[in-house]
């Protein structure tokens, strides 16, 4: 039933945050006075982001070295940034990106900003890297439409857990949140497909959707 009034609403819900989209506007969370600018993935019409910054508030982040992967509008980020961790954010979208630098200013929080499709131009080590994944199963057709769909076969998490795979080594604890909305199970099998096991930390429900995020263990 819950699947079926998304889809009912889907179309009122795109047409509304469209609008909202089209000028930057005020959002703040857990005291991260943020601008959401055109073009840029924004935490209002979702729970996940809110409820990832809720699960590292819990966390000692002091010094710690952190990079957001897919950053959008930076609120983890800047989170992390302002609990004292040394922040690396990367995105792949140029909109996301000057958005960043702006907040970054506007704010007074300096985090390094990396243009990145996943790891591509990211050579540094870290102590935490931490992933709010697109994961409806649709092709996107532009870079905004990337933070939302993973690929009509999933191609952004094969994409990801391979590159993953290869930063193994580095012993990087990778936090992940999903919705109960995803295909779970067909992200679990990618996942043990490269050799991690998700290990389910954390879970929380608000508007009558569950969010869950996952550690993710290196497996034999």
């Amino acid at each position: 039933m819950r699947k079926l009034i998304k889809r009912i609403l889907h179309p009122f819900l795109k047409r509304r945050y469209n609008r909202l989209a089209k000028n930057p506007r005020p959002f703040s969370y857990k005291g991260i006075d943020l601008t959401i600018y055109p073009g840029v993935f924004s935490p209002e019409m979702t729970i996940s982001t809110k409820i990832f910054v809720d699960f590292l508030s819990k966390l000692d982040l002091k010094s710690q070295k952190v990079l957001e992967l897919g950053a959008g509008s930076g609120l983890i980020s800047f989170f992390a940034a302002k609990n004292g961790a040394k922040v690396t954010a990367s995105d792949i979208s140029d909109a996301a990106i000057e958005g960043l630098k702006l907040n970054s200013s506007q704010l007074s929080l300096p985090i390094e900003i990396i243009k990145s499709d996943l790891f591509e131009n990211i050579n540094d080590e870290f102590d935490y890297l931490f992933i709010n994944p697109p994961y409806y199963p649709k092709q996107p057709k532009t870079i905004e439409e990337k933070a939302w769909f993973c690929g009509s076969d999933f191609e952004y998490f094969e994409h990801l857990f391979k590159a993953l795979l290869d930063r193994a080594y580095l012993k990087e604890k990778v936090l992940l949140i999903l919705s109960q909305d995803c295909d779970l199970e067909r992200i679990k099998r990618i996942s043990l497909k490269n050799y991690f096991r998700m290990n389910l930390i954390h879970q929380s429900t608000a508007f009558g959707e569950k969010n869950m995020i996952y550690e993710l263990v290196e497996v034999d």
